[in-house]
């Protein structure tokens, strides 16, 4: 087993989960991002490996990831596709699925538990990738044992707090792959060591610093307070732009080039946090949809907003049809000059002249 290769799989961080849910060879194979999934958590805390995250955070990680995915697939899809329907999974797989969308802790106990149970070495092919499989076996029956004991106490950090790991997954996927977390990106954001020692930081910028950090926190006031996180990142953004409006499709590299190379960056992990925000918000409809379905409840129609025209490409439109439309000829009208009438008056003279003489 090359090196490069056995490191890897030794590693075990909430990031580097959120890029295998997204890697694109799952994309019609969802049983197997499900499995690799399990196995790739069981690694937490393993003998000789090495973790970075907590078990319960990377679990819920998991479970809002799937649930996201299986609502985008939903909403930018023109076809209505059944929410309980997860792909061409076999109904062994697909219950699993649900089961771990419902309840993840207790699905993730039973997933462990069952991964202890296979001989996984006998399908290695070398001795290091047996003795990993090996570990990975004795580190899933722990955990199974560890989730099972911490359960109760560690879900009541997560109930309720769907929109924060949503929301935080989001915004990883937008940070530097190098990056450990969006947290550590911030901190990049704010320069060096010596550029945040002598740097004065804003009010606007402290507050906004603080409700990121305060949401992130499962044990805080304002974990996952989306208002909160919202207002206090425009409030920033309208200090250092002061026309600053939050736009979908903003022009984000042109609004960046005219900051300084320090509020640039701090400015564009903002934009990221009120993209991620709104990404959210555009998906819950559809993924409520799918837990609605997974757990027996009514499906809730939705309504989607007409498509608006973008308006730069409409005026493009109107010009490229003003240039193809000819200028109607317009012929010149030749007047005829009609002789004006004569007065009745004047005839009647020269016809009493004409009698007279």
């Amino acid at each position: 087993m090359d090196r490069s290769v056995k490191n890897a799989l030794y590693k075990c961080s909430t990031k580097g989960l959120i890029q295998l849910l997204n890697d694109p060879k799952y994309a019609n194979n969802p049983a197997r991002q499900y499995q690799d999934m399990i196995n790739y958590i069981a690694r937490h805390e393993m003998y000789g490996g090495k973790t970075k995250g907590e078990l319960f955070e990377m679990i819920h990680v998991a479970r809002n990831e799937l649930l996201a995915q299986y609502g985008e697939k939903r909403k930018d899809n023109k076809e209505k596709l059944p929410y309980d329907n997860f792909g061409n999974v076999s109904p062994r797989d697909a219950q699993r699925i649900k089961n771990f969308l419902r309840d993840p802790s207790t699905a993730a106990m039973n997933e462990f538990a069952a991964l202890g149970n296979v001989n996984l070495a006998a399908n290695g092919e070398d001795e290091e990738e047996k003795e990993y499989l090996r570990r990975l076996q004795i580190n899933a029956q722990m955990l199974s044992k560890q989730v099972e004991v911490m359960a109760d106490t560690q879900n009541t950090h997560f109930k309720g707090s769907e929109a924060r790991t949503d929301i935080l997954t989001r915004l990883e996927k937008k940070m530097p792959e190098e990056d450990e977390n969006a947290l550590d990106s911030l901190k990049k954001a704010n320069g060096n060591f010596f550029t945040r020692l002598f740097r004065r930081p804003s009010q606007e910028y402290k507050a906004f610093e603080q409700s990121f950090k305060q949401f992130r926190q499962t044990e805080s006031v304002l974990s996952g307070n989306v208002e909160d996180l919202e207002k206090k990142t425009t409030a920033y953004l309208k200090h250092l732009m002061p026309n600053f409006k939050y736009a979908k499709d903003m022009k984000k590299e042109e609004m960046l080039s005219a900051l300084p190379k320090g509020q640039r960056a701090r400015a564009s992990f903002a934009m990221d946090v009120l993209d991620s925000i709104r990404e959210n918000k555009e998906a819950k409809p559809y993924v409520d949809n799918v837990e609605n379905a997974i757990n027996g409840r009514p499906i809730k129609e939705i309504e989607k907003a007409p498509a608006q025209a973008d308006p730069a490409k409409q005026q493009e439109f109107q010009n490229e049809i003003a240039a193809n439309i000819e200028e109607p000829k317009v012929e010149e009208v030749k007047n005829e000059v009609k002789a004006e009438p004569e007065k009745v008056e004047e005839k009647q003279a020269e016809a009493n002249n004409e009698i007279a003489n």
